[in-house]
């Protein structure tokens, strides 16, 4: 049994995908837990709680805090034999270090590249897909024409996480490289207009304040947040952080500056991420700040 703990971005979806291959190679069946930065603690001790005994753990594209590591690390050696998380966000520097444990920061990998250098299945059609995928988690995609990176994270939020999965695997399975049919290529056609729609209508409501000690553009948003960062940054050179806030959970932040790690600032307030994006969830120990941020003040 593989118990898949994975971040619910595209990422994250892509990790399983490729956990799904591996444990179909293994005729075992898979239970995916898609997590936020919010819920990953809460759901893997919840596990902890309900199942004494597991085949496999994974958590892809997603860290735990110390203490739920602790636990984790804390299993017999049996369960903890097939145990491995896999992640590229800078750990936490109160996170100890542990055999089960991999965390590669490097700027040209992502959960799911991580994943499949790991995993027994291999293909060219595979390579192609996780190649895709990284592109666009480590945002270097060709931004100035519609790719097939890009149109995968569109198809991601247009199907949700298991019809993409499914999607996905209707190829990959068979070794066929996953390819868009001409009637989702329209959807996300029309989806990519509601975007650049969206980014111009929010920059006209941005405000921008002091925040950490830098220039932050802040803005309102509940969908295409990296893009609407990006814009942000893109348009506005004079910008040192686009700080998007998106109601009611949190903040994500951006940057394109090599002077401001964003992970240090997502730390402070609980949160995490890489030196140019990382977001942070609200509690009661912020809300001062997240209410200065909405104010302008």
């Amino acid at each position: 049994m593989f118990d898949l703990f994975t971040h619910d971005d595209l990422d994250g979806v892509g990790c399983a995908v490729l956990a799904t291959l591996w444990a179909k190679k293994l005729n075992e069946p898979i239970e995916v837990h898609y997590c936020t930065l919010g819920t990953i603690n809460r759901n893997v001790n919840a596990f902890l709680d309900e199942h004494k005994k597991t085949d496999r753990i994974l958590i892809t594209d997603i860290s735990v805090d110390p203490r739920t590591a602790q636990r984790l690390n804390s299993l017999k050696k049996a369960q903890k034999d097939r145990l491995q998380l896999l992640d590229h966000h800078p750990a936490h520097p109160d996170m100890p270090s542990y055999p089960w444990m991999t965390v590669n920061t490097a700027e040209d990998v992502c959960g799911t590249s991580l994943l499949y250098d790991v995993c027994p299945e291999h293909s060219e059609a595979l390579d192609e897909f996780v190649e895709a995928v990284t592109l666009y988690d480590t945002w270097r995609f060709d931004q100035d024409i519609l790719s097939y990176s890009e149109k995968l994270n569109f198809l991601h939020e247009i199907l949700g996480h298991e019809a993409f999965v499914e999607m996905a695997l209707d190829d990959l399975e068979k070794g066929q490289p996953f390819r868009i049919s001409y009637y989702w290529e329209q959807a996300i056609h029309h989806r990519m207009e509601e975007r650049d729609l969206l980014c111009r209508r929010k920059e006209r409501a941005m405000h921008v304040i002091e925040f950490e000690g830098c220039q932050t553009a802040v803005v309102y948003a509940d969908q295409d947040i990296s893009s609407l960062a990006d814009y942000v940054l893109r348009e506005h050179p004079e910008i040192e952080i686009a700080a998007v806030i998106y109601m009611p959970s949190g903040v994500s932040l951006r940057t394109k500056r090599e002077d401001i790690d964003l992970t240090k600032i997502a730390w402070k307030y609980g949160g995490g991420g890489h030196p140019k994006a990382a977001a942070f969830r609200f509690d009661s120990a912020i809300v001062p700040k997240i209410t200065e941020l909405i104010m302008g003040s």
